[in-house]
């Protein structure tokens, strides 16, 4: 448990995506359901060269509502899809310009000790920009991406645990840092600090590739069967 301990420390130090409070039991058939609202992300996208992409100020939260589900494979492995949003208005043109970033992942994750795992996964991510001052909408290309990470929890008391979620990759990297509530032994109530960036995307609008940032406090549910 000192040795996760020390992994997850390092993993944090040199991160910044995360989701919900991490399902633990992996046997065959066991799966959990998993939903967070984001709702006052800031949120920052910056051309790599400062070009067009680049605002003079932080766009405000549009519409940030992840989900996914963690299945069990048995024999200390699982299988995880999640699905992220982090959508934003830009301020100069309140609420008629707003950018749509979309990143999903697969992961195959695995249990090092009762409380934590660690995984491995693909990232698609893609951002698409729509403006209906003038009418004009920009399509994204998906940028592809692998990772690898650690997830952990820790009993805090009775029905309360911490939890911990970090992952450096290739196009996105993200840590997550929550409480979950346990509701019932099915339920969990989740509340948790996400960072996650995005690097490589293109779009449309412009031959420059862009970075794209979002952080930010959320909650959720956790339902397992």
């Amino acid at each position: 448990m000192k040795k996760t301990s020390m992994i997850l420390t390092g993993l944090l130090m040199i991160s910044s995506i995360g989701f919900a409070a991490p399902m633990t039991d992996f046997s065959l058939g066991k799966v959990q359901l998993d939903a967070m609202k984001y709702p006052s992300l800031n949120m920052d996208i910056r051309g790599q060269n400062g070009g067009e992409y680049a605002t003079d100020s932080t766009p405000s939260a549009k519409n940030n509502f992840d989900y996914g589900i963690t299945a069990g494979l048995g024999s200390n492995f699982a299988l995880q899809y999640k699905n992220n949003k982090a959508d934003a208005y830009y301020d100069y043109n309140s609420d008629a310009s707003y950018c749509k970033m979309r990143e999903k992942e697969l992961n195959v994750l695995y249990k090092v000790d009762k409380s934590s795992a660690v995984f491995i996964g693909m990232t698609r991510s893609k951002l698409d920009l729509v403006d209906n001052v003038y009418g004009n909408n920009y399509s994204g290309t998906t940028t592809k991406g692998y990772q690898v990470g650690l997830q952990t929890t820790v009993p805090i008391s009775e029905k309360i645990n911490g939890y911990a979620v970090a992952s450096v990759g290739t196009k996105v990297t993200s840590f997550e840092l929550g409480l979950a509530y346990k509701i019932s032994n099915n339920i969990d109530f989740n509340m948790s600090y996400l960072n996650s960036k995005y690097k490589d995307l293109v779009n449309e609008y412009s031959t420059e590739k862009a970075d794209y940032a979002a952080a930010g406090v959320g909650a959720g549910v956790s339902y397992r069967f």
